[in-house]
């Protein structure tokens, strides 16, 4: 495990107890993909690559719960309250699972981890396109 829920949760988390694992072993699938596995076994986790880990699960968790809650619309785009009005964003949980997350998550591990050494060796990843 890369990145504990006491980590996560010192590091500012907003997820629960209940809800990092869902979240987290998304992530950490998202992010051994990603990185060809190429941190897995390492002896030292760089502190970059927890950070990596903890944007992955935030913005995993976050979806989960915009998607998954049950009120079945995107994130509330404008709101009025005299009169009380809501416009709701259009995509669906089908676009955001297909097309939003997965562009995301890429954002997230190129810009954490591109260049950044592996084990403390030469090697170093390199963002996928």
């Amino acid at each position: 495990m890369y990145l504990c829920f006491d980590e996560y949760s010192q590091m500012g988390g907003t997820l629960t107890a209940f809800e990092y694992p869902r979240a987290y072993h998304r992530a950490e699938a998202e992010f051994d993909r990603r990185t060809f596995d190429r941190y897995k076994g390492v002896e030292t986790f760089p502190d970059k690559g927890k950070w990596c880990l903890f944007e992955l699960v935030e913005t995993i968790g976050s979806g989960i719960k915009l998607y998954e809650g049950g009120d079945g619309h995107g994130p509330v785009t404008s709101a009025s309250n005299d009169g009380v009005s809501e416009s709701y964003s259009t995509s669906s949980a089908s676009e955001w699972q297909s097309v939003v997350l997965p562009a995301r998550l890429a954002q997230i591990v190129n810009v954490y981890m591109d260049n950044e050494p592996i084990n403390g060796r030469n090697a170093t990843y390199r963002g996928m396109a």
